[in-house]
């Protein structure tokens, strides 16, 4: 027997022996070392991002092989395979679980709160107007623009659909503002002017917001409340007519799209109308008619988020109203 060979699965160790002047040589086994425990675990990357989100996850395990997997992305959604890629559509923070089974054991391994999606991005606003800064009004767009109150412009902490305060009009002193730019001189462009608006009016004629110059089609528009019912104008025709809900908050919104103007109440859509002319009004007041004459015509309750977007149309088709203020 060669005493330097392996000697079955462990490995040999030689030991010297002297006897009696002469050197004997055995061998003995060493016990193999024991096998790594078995890790397991899994990466995603990206992990947070605007929806829709495509993750890519991998199984990074150590110390074993597996040969099953079970993935529960925390929306609901699953996968079998054992370096899935999933599509996260909806904004939300969501927790990952990973099943492995290794020799016909299953393993689990999870991450809380492991994927943040954020609401996609939209277009930057042009006016943005929260009515919630404590320094007075503020347009918390890029474009910060300059608001000017009138003698009692007011908010009130009661009941602000978003944030901490929401503007107040009470329909008989000078509570409305204004703001002038050619950054919200809406021309030939698509455009998006939305808001919440709560009021408990009835009867005559009230204004939410006015940027008329005069009393054509195209010079300016405006949305205004009466007998109970909503409306927007375009300078010379008036659409919609549908009954708002009293002493709720609604909300109200009018896109243009390629020429085609939509006119929503609570994201359903009340009014198409064909309307490519030039805008071209840059002065808006909010809470009183501009036109006929400037500061009439007041409006009475509250209003929040009162938002435009000069270059894009938000929608076309019924949706689902806001469900938080907007970021930009």
């Amino acid at each position: 027997m060669n005493p330097l060979s392996p000697s079955g699965p462990t490995l040999d160790r030689l030991v010297h022996i002297t006897i009696g002047g002469d050197l004997a040589i055995a061998t003995g086994g060493i016990p193999p070392s024991p096998p790594p425990p078995l890790v397991p675990d899994f990466t995603g990357s990206p992990t947070s991002g605007y929806a829709p989100l495509h993750v890519n996850f991998t199984d990074t395990t150590t110390g074993g092989t597996g040969t099953n997997w079970d993935w529960a992305f925390g929306d609901g959604g699953t996968s079998t395979v054992q370096d899935p890629s999933y599509t996260y559509e909806t904004a939300g923070t969501y927790s990952v679980e990973m099943t492995i089974t290794v020799d016909s054991t299953d393993h689990h391994v999870n991450k809380s709160n492991y994927i943040t999606v954020s609401a996609p991005a939209g277009p930057a606003s042009s006016l943005l107007l929260h009515f919630d800064n404590p320094n007075g009004f503020v347009d918390s767009s890029t474009n910060a623009l300059t608001i000017t109150t009138s003698s009692s412009s007011a908010t009130t902490t009661s009941t602000p659909k978003f944030g901490v305060s929401s503007m107040f009009n009470d329909g008989s002193v000078n509570t409305f503002i204004s703001v002038s730019s050619e950054l919200i001189d809406l021309h030939t462009d698509d455009f998006t002017i939305d808001c919440w608006f709560n009021s408990n009016v009835t009867s005559g004629q009230e204004f939410i917001f006015d940027s008329r110059n005069g009393g054509a089609q195209y010079e300016g528009m405006c949305f205004y409340i009466q007998g109970g019912l909503i409306y927007w104008y375009d300078g010379g025709v008036g659409y919609g007519g549908v009954a708002y809900t009293l002493n709720v908050w609604n909300h109200v919104e009018l896109c243009r799209s390629s020429g085609t103007c939509y006119f929503f109440l609570n994201g359903v859509l009340l009014s198409t109308n064909y309307l490519p002319g030039s805008f071209d009004a840059p002065l808006y007041i909010i809470g009183a008619a501009l036109f006929t004459p400037p500061g009439v015509n007041k409006y009475s309750g509250l209003i929040d988020e009162f938002h435009i977007i000069k270059g894009a149309a938000l929608h076309t088709a019924n949706f689902t109203p806001p469900t938080a203020p907007y970021a930009t």
